[in-house]
C-alpha cells in the first residue's frame, strides 16, 4: 500500500472513531459567566493599570529589584500581616509544575524550580495598596522569566504581564501578556492554584528532600515548609476568583445609570458596611433599604440577564503528585503532564449562583467589603465613633443567672445567662476581673430584638462593685456593633446574693451617621461612586470619609500616574495570514492567537515569514500531529490536550462535535502527515505510540 493510502487510511479511522468525547462537559453560553472561559477581554486594559504596576514602577519606569529575595523584600515593605497574624506574602517551590515556564528548568527541575510569590496580608500603610488576594508572581530563574498576575482597579478585572530578561546586569523588559493565552490555563481570567494536598510543592515529603540537596533556602523561600504556606495561597486564589463576580454583580446586577441602580448600589454598600462593621454575621434583611432599593430590583434584573443562573468559574486544577515521574532516566519526562491535570482542560463551573436563592442574590452585599482593607472598616469605626456624642442610645433588658468563682491567675470569674425565648433580649457569657477592675471576658449570643444581633464579641474592659458589672464590647481594633451596625455601648450587668439578676445592653444608634454619609454622595456625586462601573475603594473611601468629615488623605491607585504606558511585547496579529500558502491557512486561523507571538512558549512556530513557518512546522510536525491527533481519542485515555484546545475552538463559535468533522482538522492532519512521511517515512501510528515526552522537542 502506498504511504499516501495509509495516511488517508489512518485519517479516516482517526476522524470516524466512535469513542468521541470532550474533555469536560459542554460549557454554558458566555454571557451566564461571571468571567467567561472563552473571552479573554482586551489586551491592554482600557483604564487605570495593575497593581503590580504602581508597586514597582515610578518616575516613568519600573524598578525590579535583582535577585528576586529583593524583589519580594519591596514587596513585603507594602504588606502587613495575614488574618491569623503571619507574614502577608506566601511563598512555595514548584519544581515540576505545570505553568507555561515548566520545562525552562529541565537542565536540574531541583536546583531550579519556580517560586510562586501571592500576597494574603493587609496594608502596612492605610492609604497603601489593597494586595490582598490581588497580586501573584511566578519566577523562574533559567527562563529569567517573571509571570505576574494582578489586580486592576480601575477596570475591576486582573491583569497578566510578563518580565523577560529578569536577570543580573540586565534591565528587565516588563510588557503586559497576551490574554489569549493566559486565560487559556486561567479560564477564571484570575489566578489558579491546585486543591489539596498541593503535592507539586515543597509541601510533599519527597519533593521537599530533593529540594534541600541544593540548598536550605532557595531564592529566600525555605524548602522546609509543610502544607500552611500553600494552603494560604490556595485560599487566596479563592477568593481572588470571587473577585470579578462581585464587580458583574455590582455594574450589572442593579442596572444601568439610572436612579433605581444608582439606588440599589447604594443600598448595596450600606448594607456591605453594616455587615463588615457587625463582624461579618448577619445581613439586616428586614431593612426598608433591603425590601425595597436592593432585593427587588437585583432580583428582577439577575432573572433577566441570567435566568439559568450564573456561573462561577473553577480556579482549583486537580492535585497532582510527579513523584512517578521521578524515576524517570530523562527528567523531562517527569514534567510531563497527563491530559487529566492540565490546566488547558475546560473546567465545569465552580457554583451556579441563582436568583430564587437568597444567599445567592445577597452576594454582593457580603461581597463588598472584599474591596476595603482591614483599616478601612478601622477608620470608617472611628469616624462614626467620633461623631456619636448626638446619637440616641437604645436600651433592651433581660433577666439573668450570673454564678461567681475564682479563676486561678485570672482572678474573679462572673459568668451569666441572660434571656429567655419570649424576651427581646439575650445573652450569655463570662468576665475576668481583679479588684473593682473588669480586665476581660466575651460575651456570645447577643440578640436585642428590633435593636439587632451580635454574635460575639470581646469584653474591653469595665468597673466591678457588689453586685454590679458594668463593662463595654470590642470586637478586635473594632466597635462591638450589632448586625443593624450601632454600637453596642455598654452592658450594665446586676444581680442579688441568690444569683438572679438583670442585664441592660446600652445601644448607640450611630450608624445613622454613615447612612446619611452615603444618601448624601448619592444625591451629590452618584454619576461618580454609584455608576455602572468598577466598584473602587480609592474612590469610594475618600468619598466616605469625605462625607463623614473625617481627615482626608491621598490615596494609592486612583490614576496611572508616573507609571510607564502599558504595551504588549508585540501586536497580536490577525489570525488568516498565510501569505498565499493556502495550507497553512487553517494554522493561522486556529493555533496564531497562541503560536504567532515573540514569546518561545507556547513555541511560536507560526511566526516569522512563510518560508521559516514551514521550517518550524516541519520541526514541530510530530508534536503537533499528536495534539491535533488528540481529537480522535478517547477523552478519558487522551495522553495530552488536544490542540487547539476546546476553548480556543469556542472562542470560533465552534463545538466539539462539530469540529472533530471540520474539513480544517483533516487539512491540517493530512498537512502535517505529509511532512512526517516526507521526513522520515514513518509510520504515523508510531509517533502516537511512542510517547508525547520521548517526541523531538518544538523549537528547542
Amino acid at each position: 500500500m502506498r504511504k499516501s493510502s495509509t495516511l488517508r487510511h489512518l485519517l479516516l479511522v482517526a476522524l470516524l472513531c466512535s469513542a468521541l468525547a470532550l474533555n469536560a462537559q459542554e460549557l454554558p453560553p458566555d454571557s451566564a459567566w461571571t468571567v467567561a472561559p472563552a473571552a479573554p477581554g482586551a489586551m491592554l486594559p482600557e483604564a487605570g493599570r495593575s497593581l503590580f504596576d504602581h508597586v514597582f514602577a515610578a518616575d516613568g519606569r519600573y524598578d525590579l529589584p535583582f535577585p528576586f529575595a529583593r524583589l519580594v523584600r519591596k514587596l513585603e515593605e507594602q504588606v502587613g500581616a495575614d488574618a491569623l497574624g503571619r507574614p502577608g506574602v506566601k511563598r512555595v517551590l514548584i519544581p515540576l509544575g505545570r505553568s507555561l515556564q515548566r520545562g525552562a528548568g529541565a537542565a536540574d527541575f531541583f536546583r531550579f524550580p519556580r517560586v510562586v510569590v501571592a500576597v494574603d496580608g493587609e496594608p502596612r500603610s492605610a492609604h497603601g495598596p489593597l494586595l490582598k488576594d490581588r497580586l501573584y508572581i511566578g519566577y523562574q530563574e533559567t527562563a529569567a522569566v517573571l509571570e505576574v498576575i494582578s489586580y486592576n482597579e480601575a477596570q475591576g478585572r486582573f491583569e497578566f504581564q510578563v518580565v523577560k530578561d529578569y536577570r543580573a546586569d540586565a534591565t528587565p523588559r516588563v510588557h503586559y501578556a497576551n490574554r489569549t493565552v493566559c486565560t487559556a490555563c486561567h479560564q477564571n481570567g484570575a489566578p489558579i492554584f491546585s486543591r489539596q494536598q498541593w503535592d507539586e510543592t515543597n509541601a510533599n515529603p519527597r519533593l521537599r528532600t530533593r529540594l534541600a540537596a541544593h540548598g536550605a533556602a532557595p531564592y529566600g523561600v525555605s524548602v522546609a515548609r509543610g502544607v500552611d504556606e500553600p494552603y494560604a495561597i490556595d485560599n487566596a486564589s479563592d477568593r481572588a476568583n470571587r473577585l470579578p463576580a462581585y464587580q458583574l454583580l455590582w455594574q450589572a446586577g442593579c442596572g444601568g445609570d439610572d436612579a433605581q441602580a444608582a439606588a440599589c448600589r447604594a443600598a448595596a454598600l450600606v448594607l456591605a458596611l453594616q455587615y463588615r462593621l457587625s463582624g461579618a454575621s448577619q445581613l439586616d434583611r428586614d431593612s426598608g433599604r433591603y425590601r425595597s432599593d436592593y432585593a427587588p430590583v437585583i432580583g428582577a434584573r439577575w432573572k433577566k440577564l441570567w435566568p439559568e443562573g450564573l456561573h462561577l468559574p473553577d480556579p482549583d486544577l486537580p492535585n497532582r503528585d510527579p513523584r512517578p515521574g521521578l524515576a524517570a532516566r530523562v527528567l523531562p519526562a517527569a514534567a510531563h503532564v497527563p491530559a487529566q491535570f492540565d490546566p488547558l482542560r475546560p473546567r465545569a463551573p465552580l457554583e451556579t449562583w441563582r436568583a430564587g436563592n437568597p444567599d445567592d442574590l445577597d452576594r454582593l452585599i457580603r461581597g463588598l467589603p472584599e474591596f476595603l482593607a482591614q483599616s478601612d472598616v478601622e477608620r470608617l469605626d472611628r469616624a462614626l465613633r467620633r461623631a456619636s456624642a448626638a446619637a440616641a442610645i437604645q436600651e433592651a433588658n433581660a433577666r439573668c443567672t450570673v454564678n461567681r468563682k475564682q479563676a486561678g491567675a485570672r482572678g474573679l470569674r462572673l459568668s451569666f445567662r441572660c434571656g429567655q425565648a419570649s424576651e427581646p433580649a439575650r445573652l450569655r457569657g463570662r468576665i475576668y476581673a481583679r479588684g473593682a477592675t473588669i480586665t476581660g471576658g466575651g460575651v456570645e449570643g447577643l440578640s436585642l430584638g428590633v435593636l439587632g444581633a451580635l454574635d460575639a464579641a470581646d469584653v474591653a474592659g469595665g468597673r466591678l462593685r457588689a453586685g454590679h458589672a458594668r463593662f463595654t464590647l470590642k470586637r478586635g481594633n473594632l466597635t462591638a456593633r450589632t448586625h443593624r451596625g450601632n454600637a453596642a455601648e455598654r452592658v450594665d450587668l446586676r444581680w442579688g446574693e441568690d444569683g438572679t439578676g438583670t442585664a441592660t445592653v446600652s445601644v448607640r444608634e450611630d450608624f445613622a451617621r454613615l447612612d446619611a454619609a452615603v444618601a448624601a454622595l448619592r444625591r451629590e456625586r452618584g454619576r461618580e461612586v454609584f455608576a455602572a462601573a468598577p466598584f473602587r475603594r480609592a474612590v469610594i473611601m475618600p468619598a466616605l470619609l469625605d462625607a463623614l468629615d473625617a481627615e482626608p488623605a491621598r490615596w494609592c491607585c486612583v490614576e496611572p500616574g508616573a507609571v510607564p504606558p502599558p504595551a504588549l511585547e508585540r501586536p497580536v496579529r490577525e489570525p488568516g495570514r498565510a501569505g498565499g500558502d493556502q495550507a497553512l491557512a487553517p494554522f493561522y486561523r486556529y493555533c496564531a492567537v497562541c503560536h504567532d507571538t515573540a514569546d518561545p512558549v507556547p513555541p511560536n512556530f507560526l511566526s516569522g515569514a512563510p518560508d521559516g513557518v514551514r521550517a518550524k512546522l516541519a520541526q514541530c510536525a510530530p508534536r503537533i500531529f499528536v495534539r491535533l491527533s488528540m481529537w480522535s481519542a478517547d477523552a478519558a485515555h487522551r495522553a495530552k490536550t488536544p490542540m487547539p484546545p476546546p476553548l480556543a475552538l469556542a472562542a470560533h463559535g465552534i463545538g466539539a462535535e462539530r469540529w472533530r468533522e471540520d474539513r480544517a482538522l483533516s487539512a491540517m492532519l493530512s498537512e502535517v502527515g505529509r511532512w512526517l512521511e516526507a521526513d522520515s517515512g514513518s509510520r504515523l501510528q508510531d509517533y502516537l505510540e511512542r510517547g508525547y515526552e520521548n517526541l523531538p522537542p518544538c523549537l528547542n
